[in-house]
């Protein structure tokens, strides 16, 4: 398989305030941006992709990175690469927030470190959350390996999308 991936996390904004003194208006613009491309042949490495939208069953719902289904039923397997990139999304027609976190028996951090509340995430209906960890994370293992989901809506839609490699 081969993975090559484009990121742009960026950020561009404009403020205007009115300045109070009979001058008018004044627009401040601000904008950043991480963006560039991993694939087999940069420094860090992009080998493994994974795409999918399910459903929350009775409010909770597993993903174990070493058995996620891919296209045509075929197995994806994180296990001795790093998650680089991560994307979920909640539309907005959930009711509720979704909290992603590690799991309990074979936890994997998607959110960096462990400290405190580092170690999840909640995302809002209508919210996407975008990360890009590319020496962060730890490596998939058999004792880190899986990502829980959990919301107050027992149906709650959530599509990730999820790179990994080397690096």
């Amino acid at each position: 398989m081969a993975v090559s991936v484009n990121y742009n996390l960026g950020l561009a904004v404009d403020e205007t305030q009115n300045m109070g003194d009979g001058a008018g208006d004044v627009t401040f613009s601000y904008s950043s941006a991480t963006a560039g491309k991993i694939d087999a042949s940069t420094s860090v490495k992009a080998e493994y992709a994974f795409s999918d939208t399910f459903q929350l069953v009775a409010g909770t719902y597993t993903l174990h990175l070493h058995n996620m289904v891919g296209p045509l039923a075929s197995v994806v397997n994180f296990t001795d690469k790093k998650v680089l990139l991560v994307k979920i999304a909640c539309p907005i027609t959930n009711t509720d927030p979704v909290l992603v976190t590690k799991s309990a028996g074979t936890p994997y951090n998607l959110f960096g470190e462990d400290a405190a509340d580092a170690d999840r995430i909640t995302v809002e209906p209508g919210e996407t959350y975008l990360a890009y960890h590319p020496e962060t994370l730890a490596v998939v293992a058999v004792g880190e390996r899986s990502v829980d989901f959990t919301s107050a809506d027992l149906t709650a839609d959530v599509t990730i999308e999820l790179v990994a490699g080397v690096t």
